[in-house]
């Protein structure tokens, strides 16, 4: 009978008692049951066969086509042999067709029999970073030479460095940087300082990407919170660091909800640049987290179904970096001893001190923040809020106040910001603080300023291009002169040819003003030129400066770059000077290099600079460029390969089969391969891909199966001179595995210089054995001509 003659038995067997439903919809009846095997449809698009129940003229389907298909499950539940089923009328404008001589159904129903689909735009991609597997280290060197030669006299010469020491392993990483001045000592009075090494910064930190929470132990800047400032310090820093995953949404994105009754297909706009496309099943739909840009504007999502119908959504957004998403805390701890005259002095640190921030989302148009400062001195605490209007504007405000021997102060801190990606863009930030008001950060002697006000407006005006006006008036309390100032600019677009116009405009301190033309025209991705001019007019005088510019950067590749910059300078005293540069640099596999010359009038300086890195990792000593972020040693066992980091060429292979890719982003992914487009035909790549995300300032090993191979082409002939036949198979001793063609014609694989004893077998009952002899000499895929086989 088959399948489907099973089947039917089985049904008409149990008719009587055929559905059972559990008590709280139960329906027992008397039935004929007609089982219907089709082809399905739904609202127009193949869902591939099932089996559909037809009893007593209703039509039923099971509970798992019913989630398959994306149908809200009605109440009413029928049940055969531990199966649910549920009758198809009871969804929201069913109706069906049916075509018996192909077995085919097409079953259609309103979107509101569909669940609705909620669809994340913008998901958090969580990212599994690797810490080094074992400890390394590096020692990073910037090397700076000068020689000045004056108008009149013998040259000075000048060595400074920068150096860092740098020791990681699965706990974290610690670093100390130092600055080296004067080190050849030939004249200090020439350059201005004696020969000295200062310690910059030192200290160890723990990343902990799972919780995105850092710990950080010696030198570090504080977090400044909505009123605070940065503070360079000694001691201990644990806060929240949302860099350990860089794919994790802290802003509020916009949402955007519809229906289909087909099968779509969703284009997201932003601000008119399309950003993605989406696919959504039948039904209610809801995209959240629409990928945004920070400052406000409008997204559409264009529904587009199988026919080629359309249906435009349309919303407004308004978002940025203050704003945190509803439920979300951030937070920054710190404790320990200010820093004083840092670059300058080694270990000069002042008083105690202890400050935390901690920022929250009430809502998406809300975010609160609290902060306290403690010092020896004064106690300061305060709190903020930011808030989005949407179509309007974000507007944040902070209050403060404090105590210290001076008496009690205030402070409060205004901002607004209008941003658009397009159109009129406006900023505003007011800073009022009585003269008493403490604050980290400050210098002894030095206050907060009492009015601090500033204020921003650009528009983009096309076809003519954007303007830019500034504005900054601050009234100091202290020492510091006041200062007020004005700037405009305008920079327009001629193809690929920019040119931009500055004002400066100084109120206080003097009465001075500026106006300069900057015209830049890219030749690709790293070469340009530009030409400028700039008039000032001041209390003291006038004065002009013009210059042209020819220059190709360096990338982080290998490769070479130079500049070249010759200029006039008409200062307020009347004297005129021409000014010539020129420079070459080279990013080489274990350094960067670098020689610049300059001419004044009469007098000349010369600089050469070398910078890189020597390390140790995973059993490997190297020596590479600078190891400014996270990098990689690669180990492939073959030599000369190139590898793509994030399909951008990044290194080749040394002797060894080793190479060391300076520059990865800490913890995202950065796809590691070999351009297999340049492996040689004598290597074999089993494993060319590796997705690495290395912890901050470490290592990560990446081994990639590449094996260099041994071929060549031989005849195979049996004892009599006669080819072995078609087809035989053909095994070397190491297991490589190989089948005979034509004419006795095999290709080998796996072959090792000298002696290679293969096994030949065919039609079950044949062998023979034979022994390849591949030269030293033999090249790249050699014919090795007849080898006997006996």
């Amino acid at each position: 009978m088959g399948v489907r003659g099973d089947f039917i038995a089985r049904l008409v067997v149990l008719a009587t008692f055929l559905f059972a439903a559990p008590a709280a919809a139960q329906e027992v009846l008397q039935v004929q049951v007609e089982p219907l095997i089709y082809a399905v449809s739904i609202n127009g698009r193949a869902s591939g066969e099932t089996v559909l129940l037809k009893v007593n003229e209703r039509l039923l389907a099971r509970a798992s086509d019913w989630e398959r298909w994306h149908l809200i499950l009605p109440a009413q539940q029928f049940q055969f042999e531990g199966e649910a089923y549920y009758e198809l009328a009871q969804a929201a404008g069913f109706a069906a067709s049916f075509d018996t001589e192909r077995q085919s159904a097409a079953l259609s129903f309103s979107p509101r029999a569909f669940r609705p689909s909620l669809i994340n735009a913008s998901p958090n991609r969580y990212v599994v970073a690797q810490p080094p597997a074992s400890p390394g280290g590096y020692f990073n060197y910037e090397l700076f030479g000068t020689h000045h030669v004056p108008n009149a006299g013998d040259g000075q010469s000048n060595l400074e460095g920068l150096f860092e020491l740098g020791v990681f392993g699965p706990m974290g990483v610690a670093t100390s940087q130092w600055l080296g001045r004067n080190l050849t000592d030939e004249d200090p009075s020439t350059f201005g300082a004696e020969r000295e090494v200062v310690r910059l910064e030192t200290a160890f930190q723990h990343d902990d990407p799972q919780e995105m929470r850092t710990l950080r132990l010696g030198d570090s800047i504080g977090d400044a919170g909505m009123w605070g400032r940065p503070v360079r310090f000694g001691g201990a820093l644990y806060a929240r660091n949302f860099s350990t995953q860089p794919g994790f949404v802290t802003q509020p994105q916009p949402s955007l909800a519809g229906e289909t009754a087909l099968p779509s297909v969703l284009d997201v706009y932003v601000d008119g640049l399309r950003r993605q496309s989406l696919e959504v099943p039948p039904g209610p739909f809801a995209i959240e987290n629409l990928p945004t840009v920070s400052g406000q504007g409008e997204v559409q999502v264009v529904v587009r179904d199988l026919l080629g119908r359309e249906v435009v959504l349309t919303d407004t957004y308004i978002t940025g970096v203050q704003l945190l998403r509803e439920g979300l805390h951030d937070w920054s701890y710190e404790a320990g001893f200010l820093r004083e005259r840092f670059a300058f002095e080694s270990d000069e640190y002042g008083d105690a001190f202890a400050a935390g921030t901690h920022r929250y989302g009430f809502s998406d148009e809300l975010t609160g923040e609290a902060r306290v400062e403690l010092s020896e001195d004064a106690v300061s605490a305060g709190f903020g809020g930011v808030v989005a209007i949407r179509g309007i504007a974000i507007v944040s405000n902070a209050v403060a106040v404090s105590h210290s021997e001076r008496g009690t102060g205030a402070l409060d801190v205004l901002t607004v910001q209008h941003q658009q990606r397009r159109g009129l863009s406006l900023g505003a930030r007011l800073q009022l603080a009585s003269r008493d008001f403490v604050q980290l950060g400050f210098a002894p002697g030095r206050a907060v300023p009492e009015r601090s006000f500033s204020a921003n407006a650009g528009y983009h005006w096309r076809p003519l291009g954007r303007f830019g006006l500034g504005y900054v008036n601050r009234d100091e309390s202290g020492t510091p002169p006041d200062f007020e100032a004005i700037t405009a600019s305008f920079t327009r677009t001629f193809g690929r040819v920019s040119l931009t116009l500055l004002g400066i405009d100084r109120k206080r301190p003097g009465n001075e003003y500026s106006v300069g033309a900057t015209l830049s025209v890219p030749f690709g991705t790293r070469e340009s030129a530009s030409a400028g001019y700039r008039v000032n007019h001041g209390e003291s005088g006038d004065g002009s400066q013009a210059y042209a510019r020819l220059q190709r950067n360096l990338s982080e590749q290998e490769g070479w770059g130079y500049k070249v910059r010759v200029g006039h300078d008409d200062d307020v005293s009347g004297e005129s000077r021409t000014r010539a540069e020129a420079g070459f640099g080279v990013n080489a596999r274990h350094g960067s290099y670098g020689l610049e010359a300059a001419s004044v009038e009469e007098a000349e300086t010369f600089r050469a600079t070398a910078s890189g890195a020597l390390g140790t990792f995973a059993g490997h000593g190297f020596a590479t460029r600078k190891l400014s972020r996270s990098f990689a040693v690669v180990e492939t066992g073959a030599e000369d390969m190139e590898l793509l980091v994030n399909n951008r060429v990044a290194g080749r292979t040394d002797s060894q089969g080793v190479a060391v890719l300076p520059y990865l982003q800490p913890y995202q992914r950065n796809v590691v391969s070999i351009d297999v487009s340049e492996v040689p035909l004598d290597v074999e790549v089993h494993a060319g891909e590796f997705e690495a995300a290395p912890y901050f300032r470490s290592g990560v090993l990446i081994p990639l199966d590449v094996r260099r191979t041994r071929s060549a082409l031989v005849s195979l002939r049996q004892a009599d001179g006669t080819p072995v036949p078609a087809g035989a198979l053909v095994r070397l001793a190491g297991g490589a595995e190989a089948t005979v063609g034509r004419d006795g014609r095999v290709f080998l694989t796996g072959l090792a210089q000298g002696d290679n004893v293969v096994e030949v077998r065919w039609n079950s009952h044949h062998q023979c054995g034979a022994r390849v002899m591949l030269p030293p000499d033999a090249g790249v895929q050699p014919d090795l001509g007849a080898q006997t086989c006996q």
